[in-house]
């Protein structure tokens, strides 16, 4: 009996130098240098909604640039490969394109263009450019449409220096009823 007894208290005392040494004292943020212990998961950053800016280099093969910048706030996920879809919109628009015209794109994108890209755009539904000649604005909502129609469309503005859209007509599948023989997709070009 006494080796039985003897061997409990062993186990017992064990036991409870096993528990001082497997839980942490610090509320399991730490770890110990055995493996022991918990961590607690690292905390994933929040993707806020900031400013964004990218500056895509390299247009046309012609080492020209534009800037890409988001008219209010998006995330990090909301902003990626928005740049990337402008830039392949605008090499597919220039590679389609006559000698002359190739030239106006170089002439046009030589002078610094500001490519704005907006989620709730004002007055417009598709795109717009202002009379500097170098600012185009985009509704993020249409950057999976035909972008490189849209871009090469909004080009043409840019290139006579002058303010213009692109607003798609209501239309009786949008709940509008149109009193002109328009296509439900129209675009009115101003």
């Amino acid at each position: 009996m006494k080796i039985r007894s003897k061997l409990w208290l062993i186990a017992i005392i064990a036991l409870i130098a096993l528990s001082f040494t497997a839980c942490p004292t610090d509320g399991g943020t730490k770890r110990s240098g055995n493996g022991g212990g918990t961590t607690k998961p690292p905390t994933q950053p929040v993707d806020q909604a900031k400013d964004q800016s990218t500056v895509i280099t390299n247009l046309f093969g012609k080492g020209l640039s534009a800037t890409v910048k988001s008219g209010a706030k998006m995330t990090n996920a909301e902003w990626k490969g928005v740049a990337d879809k402008i830039k392949t919109a605008l090499n597919n628009s220039y590679d389609v394109q006559g000698s002359g015209t190739k030239d106006d794109y170089e002439e046009v994108f030589n002078k610094g263009v500001t490519i704005i890209v907006e989620k709730t755009p004002q007055g417009y539904t598709t795109w717009k450019t202002t009379e500097d000649g170098k600012t185009m604005y985009l509704a993020y909502d249409k950057l999976d449409d035909d972008l490189q129609a849209i871009v090469e469309a909004a080009f043409w503005k840019l290139r006579d220096n002058t303010a213009g859209f692109a607003k798609a007509i209501p239309s009786a599948r949008d709940g509008f009823w149109c009193l002109s023989p328009a296509p439900p997709i129209a675009l009115v070009f101003a």
